[in-house]
């Protein structure tokens, strides 16, 4: 490595470590673009592994604004785990939808077990059409 250019892995001091960890979480968050739950998840450790350094280190103001860094992204951070899991419910809902007209009866049976499965999980509204318009289809199809 050139001289004067030491990597984030080579400072030792336990206070520059710290700075570097909260701005590369700034960094990492503001990648994310809010939703990506694995780029918060990384922004959230580093500014942890900064708030209490700096707290150790008796540097009550620069370990508050970590923790104030903490506090904004919780509820970010639970709003992408929540989209996240919507995502996957949805894109579930899709290939469901379109398997039942292939399925027999024991696959159109797993199919309705897993989409009462999806109707239980909270916050599934914006999917109950999707999930009356699967129903409604598996329903014809046992009927026939």
């Amino acid at each position: 490595m050139p001289a004067g250019r030491a990597s984030f892995a080579d400072c030792v001091d336990p206070v520059e470590k710290a700075k570097l960890d909260f701005n590369w979480g700034n960094t990492i968050w503001a990648l994310s673009n809010g939703m990506d739950v694995g780029l918060l998840e990384a922004a959230q450790v580093r500014y942890e592994n900064a708030a209490r350094t700096l707290r150790a280190y008796h540097l009550p103001e620069l370990a508050a604004m970590a923790e104030a860094r903490l506090r904004s992204m919780e509820p970010q951070l639970r709003l992408a785990r929540k989209n996240a899991e919507m995502q996957h419910g949805y894109k579930r809902l899709v290939e469901l939808r379109e398997r039942p007209p292939n399925a027999d009866v024991v696959e159109r049976e797993h199919i309705a077990r897993e989409l009462q499965e999806l109707k239980q999980i909270p916050g599934r509204g914006d999917v109950a059409g999707t999930l009356a318009e699967i129903q409604k289809q598996l329903g014809e199809r046992v009927q026939q």
